[in-house]
C-alpha cells in the first residue's frame, strides 16, 4: 500500500469530523449571539418600559397630590404640577404603546387598560376641581371622602404592576436562556478545543510516521541510487577496460602490420630497386631507351618506398618509439601542417621524458584525430600544439583559429571523433575538454595523470646515443617546434645538439 495514499485516507476522517465540530460550533455560536442580541435589545426595552410605568404612576400620583392641595387649601399653585403631569402623561402614553411589541398582544392589552384607568382618574380629578370651582370646598371634599378615586387608583397600580411583572419574567426567561446558550457555547468550546488537541496529537502520530516511512523511501531510494551508480562504474570500468584493450590490441596489430610493411614490402621494395639500378647501371650505353623506362621505374619504386614509410609512421611513427613523445608530436603536427598550407606553433619540453607506451600513443593519437579535424572542419589558418610537463602529469592543448565547433558537436560523441579523444583520456584516468575560446577557433585540452617516479626525464641526444640503429622503415623527419612557434611550419630545428632530416 502506497503510505501516502494510506496517511491521506487516515488524515480525511480527523480532519473531516474537527471541520463538522467547528462548524457546529459556529453555528452555535452564532446561534447564542443572536439570542443574546435578542435578549440585550429586550432588556433595554423593558428597562424603558418600566422605567415609564414608574414614571406614569408618578405622575398621576402628582396629580392627585396637587388636586388634594388645591381642594384643602384652594391656591392656584398647588394646579401647576397636576397641568405638568396632565401634559407629560399624554407624551408618556404614546412612548408606552410604542414600546410593547406588536406580537405583545397581552402586554397591548395592558398598556391599553393602563391608559383607560388614566383617562379615567384623571377625569375624576378634574370632576374634583371643577366642584371645587362651582360649588366650593365642602362639595369638592364630599367627593374626596367616597371612594371612586381610591378604586381607580388601585386598579391602575395592579394594572402597573402586572405590566411591569410580566416585562421583568419574559427578560428573566431570556436572560435564562442566554445563560444557558453561554454553558452550551462553552461546553462546545471545550469540547472542540478537546477536540482539536486530540486531533492535533493524532496529526502529530501521523506525521512522525510519514516522516519514518518517507525517511526509509528516501534510504532505499539513496542504497538504490548508490547500487545503481556503483553499477554504472563497474559497468563503466569494464567498457573503459575494454575499451583500453581494444586500443593496445589495434596499436599491437597497427605495430605488427607496420612491421610486416617494413620487413617484407621493404625488402621487396629495396631488392627491385636494387635490381633495376644494376639493370640501368648495364644497359644505359647499349639500350637508351631501356635506360629511361629503367629511370622512371626506379622513380616509381622511390616513390613506393615514400608510400611505404608513409603507412609505416602512420600506423605506428617511429619516432614515437624511438625519440619520445615530443618528437612524434612535432613531426605529425609539421607534416600536415606542410600539406594542409597551415602555420604551425608548437611547443614540447626541452628534456624529452619517456612517457609510459601507454600515455605516449593516447597523447599523440590524439593530436592526430585533431589535426586531422581541423584541415577537414576548422577552415584555420594556424594551429597551436601545446605539450606541457606539469608536477602530477602531462597537459596537451591543441587550438586552432578556425570557425569553431558547434554546440551539436560537443553534445554528440561520436562526432569527429571526440568519443575516442575522451575515452583514450579517461581511460588513463585523466581529463578531456573541448571548447570555443572567446577569441574563436577551437581549444581540445587532455590532461594525463602520471606518476613523476614513473617517467625519467632524459635529453634527446642521449636518448639517440642509446638508441645506436633506427629500423628502416624508421625514418623520420622531425623539425624544431620551438623554432616554428616563430617561423611556422617548415623550419628546420635544433634540438639537443642534433640535427634530423628525412633520408
Amino acid at each position: 500500500m502506497d503510505p501516502v495514499a494510506f496517511n491521506r485516507r487516515s488524515l480525511a476522517l480527523p480532519l473531516l469530523l474537527a471541520a463538522l465540530v467547528s462548524l457546529g460550533v459556529l453555528v452555535f455560536s452564532e446561534f447564542s449571539h443572536e439570542r443574546l442580541y435578542e435578549a440585550g435589545a429586550y432588556a433595554r426595552r423593558s428597562l424603558g418600559l418600566q422605567e415609564l410605568t414608574r414614571e406614569i404612576q408618578t405622575l398621576v400620583l402628582d396629580a392627585e397630590t396637587a388636586q388634594r392641595g388645591y381642594v384643602l387649601t384652594g391656591r392656584a399653585e398647588y394646579l401647576e404640577p397636576y397641568k405638568l403631569a396632565v401634559q407629560k402623561l399624554s407624551d408618556r402614553m404614546r412612548q408606552l404603546q410604542a414600546l410593547v411589541p406588536a406580537s405583545a398582544s397581552e402586554q397591548l392589552q395592558r398598556a391599553d387598560r393602563i391608559g383607560l384607568l388614566i383617562d379615567t382618574r384623571m377625569a375624576e380629578i378634574e370632576t374634583a376641581l371643577a366642584l371645587h370651582r362651582e360649588r366650593g370646598p365642602e362639595a369638592a371634599l364630599r367627593l374626596e371622602q367616597t371612594d371612586v378615586g381610591k378604586e381607580t387608583m388601585d386598579e391602575l397600580r395592579a394594572e402597573l404592576q402586572r405590566f411591569t411583572a410580566h416585562e421583568r419574567a419574559h427578560a428573566g426567561a431570556l436572560w435564562t436562556l442566554w445563560e444557558q446558550d453561554i454553558l452550551y457555547s462553552r461546553f462546545g468550546m471545550a469540547l472542540s478545543s478537546a477536540f482539536n488537541l486530540f486531533l492535533l496529537g493524532a496529526v502529530y502520530l501521523l506525521a512522525l510516521r510519514d516522516a519514518r516511512l518517507r525517511e526509509q523511501a528516501n534510504r532505499q531510494l539513496l542504497e538504490h541510487k548508490a547500487e545503481l551508480e556503483r553499477t554504472v562504474r563497474e559497468r563503466t570500468a569494464e567498457l573503459s577496460r575494454a575499451y583500453r584493450h581494444l586500443q593496445s590490441v589495434q596499436e599491437t596489430e597497427k605495430s605488427r602490420l607496420a612491421r610486416d610493411i617494413h620487413d617484407e614490402l621493404g625488402a621487396i621494395l629495396v631488392s627491385a630497386k636494387m635490381d633495376a639500378a644494376w639493370v640501368q647501371q648495364h644497359l644505359s650505353a647499349l639500350e637508351p631507351e631501356i635506360s629511361a623506362t629503367l629511370r622512371r621505374l626506379l622513380l616509381t619504386l622511390d616513390e613506393g618506398v615514400q608510400i611505404k614509410r608513409r603507412l609505416i609512421e602512420d600506423l605506428r611513427p617511429t619516432l614515437l618509439d624511438n625519440l619520445g613523445l615530443g618528437a612524434a608530436i612535432e613531426w605529425q603536427t609539421s607534416e600536415v601542417c606542410q600539406r594542409a598550407g597551415l602555420r604551425a606553433h608548437i611547443s614540447v619540453p626541452e628534456e624529452e621524458p619517456e612517457w609510459p607506451s601507454e600515455v605516449a600513443i593516447a597523447l599523440f593519437r590524439i593530436v592526430q584525430e585533431a589535426l586531422t579535424n581541423i584541415v577537414r572542419y576548422a577552415r584555420a589558418r594556424q594551429v597551436w600544439v601545446e605539450l606541457t610537463l606539469e608536477r602530477q602529469g602531462v597537459r596537451l592543448s591543441i587550438r586552432d583559429d578556425g570557425i569553431g565547433i558547434g554546440a551539436e558537436v560537443k553534445t554528440e560523441p561520436l562526432s569527429h571523433g571526440i568519443l575516442g579523444m575522451r575515452e583514450r583520456v579517461m581511460g588513463l584516468g585523466g581529463t578531456f575538454r573541448i571548447e570555443t575560446p572567446a577569441e574563436g577557433g577551437t581549444r581540445i585540452e587532455a590532461f594525463v595523470p602520471v606518476v613523476q617516479g614513473d617517467i625519467e626525464t632524459t635529453p634527446l641526444s642521449a636518448r639517440l646515443r642509446r638508441r645506436k640503429t633506427m629500423p628502416a622503415g624508421g625514418h623520420a623527419v622531425i623539425r624544431n617546434r620551438r623554432a616554428a612557434n616563430r617561423r611556422g611550419c617548415g623550419a628546420p630545428i635544433r634540438r639537443a645538439g642534433v640535427r634530423l632530416r628525412p633520408s
